[in-house]
């Protein structure tokens, strides 16, 4: 689990929803939390319709087309919420809304990504959170993300980064 302060400013990422939603624009696709029933190798194996829907939505995503992509991966989270490649599909949402400078959405994305303790993806959820902390310009939330990046996953790549984002803001 990882909670941060600043001032009355709180994040708390566990294994609770606490029922928060973000929208997507133009679709007004709603975001909602979704809690993973499962973790690690127990999570369901994605089938072939699965398959498909992340592969098309990462083919947009590299494409270019982001709101193509943004509107398949949130499809993916909602209809598979438990599955071996739900923590990517919220990671990949998180990217898309990051380059559409949806930063909040993007934090929402990046903090259910942060959810799925066994992910591959969860270090660089981490640092995304603090750089999508940085845009919103809360320098100190940015900061704390940072310092979990590096004391939670020091091999990391994500460390590196998340070292030389510290030292910038110095």
């Amino acid at each position: 689990d990882v909670t941060t302060d600043n001032a009355d400013k709180k994040v708390v990422m566990d294994d609770k929803v606490s029922g928060s939603t973000a929208t997507l624009a133009p679709a007004k696709v709603t975001v909602a939390k979704v809690q993973p029933k499962q973790t690690g190798p127990l999570l369901n194996q994605p089938d072939d319709a699965a398959k498909k829907l992340y592969q098309s939505s990462y083919d947009m995503l590299n494409k270019g087309n982001y709101d193509l992509a943004a509107n398949g991966f949130k499809s993916f989270t909602t209809k598979y919420p438990d599955n071996a490649l739900t923590s990517n599909a919220w990671y990949w949402l998180g990217q898309v809304q990051y380059k559409q400078k949806k930063y909040e959405e993007a934090r929402l994305s990046f903090l259910q990504t942060a959810k799925f303790k066994g992910s591959s993806k969860r270090a660089d959820a981490l640092y995304k959170l603090g750089i999508t902390s940085k845009a919103l310009g809360d320098t100190e939330k940015a900061k704390k993300f940072f310092e979990v990046v590096i004391k939670t996953y020091p091999t990391s790549s994500s460390t590196a980064l998340a070292k030389k984002e510290l030292e910038s803001m110095k």
